[in-house]
């Protein structure tokens, strides 16, 4: 007979960490299946920063900001690990760009502090970048970095300390959904095992389309590749204001960024230099 869980959960990044956490934390017999290891870096949940920020162009995702500032701080009490800094952040893009009033909108919302500039007052506090005229600064404290593998492997800690399990190496070949339980199918070490569970959590990231077509399930899955780029600054004097980490820009060609301290031991240089995506 299978062995028998409350839960399964396909995938051990930031999603599938956290959901085993609060899983086992309300007292759920949890499974946590890694096709991989944990904290590997072939999907997204891997390296030592991502942003966490109010200032999102989305509403449900400013509404649901605060609550993951308040969870991420418990989790640093529960673990004693240390995995959010608080830095403040600015938004760039042109005045009148539907993202930025949004964003602006949501800041005003949360009640967090932030600024508005426009004209000479944001180039002048933001002059690393070449601003046209009619673009703004949008400054907000309510913003910071979160340690992303550090994150990932606290998350997993806590839920295995809540009774959960574990298990690496471990890729999921079928999801069959039965009357009462569902059966999970893993490869692991060259032999098959299985599990049954009430409940099924998939959070295979780009993996997610083999699971769910093996359900007959086609949602619309597009994966893409985000290319971390590493720049060394020309001109090093030119950095963000103090106590600002990164930056977002929007418009058509927008991109986002921050200083990388560990990129210039990378490169062995002492320029300052920027972590860019687009």
């Amino acid at each position: 007979m299978a062995e028998q869980f409350d839960a399964v959960v396909v995938g051990a990044g930031a999603v599938g960490s956290a959901a085993a956490y609060e899983l086992a934390k309300r007292g759920r017999r949890t499974l946590l299946l890694e096709q991989f290891e944990l904290g590997h870096d072939r999907g997204s949940s891997h390296g030592e920063s991502r942003i966490i920020r109010h200032s999102y162009s989305s509403a449900v995702y400013a509404a649901l900001a605060p609550a993951a500032f308040e969870l991420w701080r418990a989790l640093e009490r529960e673990s004693g690990a240390r995995l959010l800094t608080m830095t403040g952040g600015i938004d760039i893009g042109p005045a009148t760009d539907p993202a930025m009033q949004a964003c602006r909108g949501a800041l005003a919302q949360a009640g967090v502090g932030a600024a508005w500039l426009e004209g000479e007052a944001a180039r002048s506090y933001a002059r690393q970048f070449a601003m046209p005229d009619d673009w703004a600064v949008l400054w907000q404290s309510g913003a910071g970095i979160l340690d992303a593998g550090r994150c990932v492997r606290t998350l997993a800690a806590q839920a295995i300390a809540h009774g959960a399990t574990l298990i690496e190496q471990a890729r999921v070949t079928a999801i069959e959904p039965g009357a009462r339980t569902t059966r999970v199918r893993f490869a692991r070490g060259g032999s098959e095992a299985e599990v049954e569970a009430r409940s099924v959590v998939v959070a295979a990231g780009p993996w997610a389309g083999r699971l769910f077509a093996g359900l007959g399930l086609e949602p619309s899955l597009r994966v893409t590749h985000q290319q971390v780029v590493y720049y060394l600054a020309a001109d090093t004097a030119l950095g963000l204001p103090a106590g600002v980490r990164f930056y977002i820009a929007h418009g058509p060609g927008g991109f986002y960024g921050f200083p990388g301290p560990r990129a210039a031991r990378v490169h062995q240089s002492r320029d300052r230099t920027w972590n860019c995506r687009r």
